[in-house]
């Protein structure tokens, strides 16, 4: 629990989740750090798809329901790219923040997209790229899992 003094001279409290809150919040100076991270592993993911020859289709795509990292075409399959970076393994692996209620959520926004455009019979698959370490360095651990798992509607 924390203490802290607020504008108006009162002493609050706060628990641990609410500080927690506060610094993911887009209006505390250490979460663009973080943002600007997660563009980066995006930005790098890019490339490293381009250069296996997908067809990058969108960037950064959100719908009501999500938000979907990287939209692109492999061939004839519609692949759903989410993109998680971590500068280290200190706060575990990027693999492990796809719990199961994100698997839910990326499937439902990619059967969203899929049905505004037209694409339900088309191939389609949700892949995961990782990054660990920094992504614009050569030596960052890149992992990709294609057909990550199977849509969970």
């Amino acid at each position: 629990m924390k203490l802290w003094i607020s504008r108006w001279g009162l002493r609050l409290s706060a628990c641990r989740w609410c500080v927690a809150f506060w610094q993911r919040s887009p209006h505390s100076p250490s979460s663009h750090r973080t943002l600007n991270i997660g563009e980066q592993g995006e930005a790098r993911a890019e490339k490293y798809l381009k250069e296996l020859g997908y067809q990058i289709l969108a960037r950064n795509l959100r719908t009501r329901l999500g938000e979907i990292d990287l939209l692109a075409l492999e061939g004839e399959t519609i692949v759903f790219i989410e993109v998680k970076t971590r500068k280290s393994d200190a706060r575990g692996r990027p693999e492990e923040a796809i719990h199961p209620r994100k698997q839910k959520q990326l499937s439902r926004v990619a059967m969203a997209l899929l049905k505004s455009k037209g694409w339900l019979h088309r191939q389609s698959r949700i892949d995961v790229i990782t990054i660990t370490g920094e992504p614009e360095s050569p030596d960052c651990e890149l992992r990709h899992y294609r057909h990550a798992f199977p849509s969970v509607l």
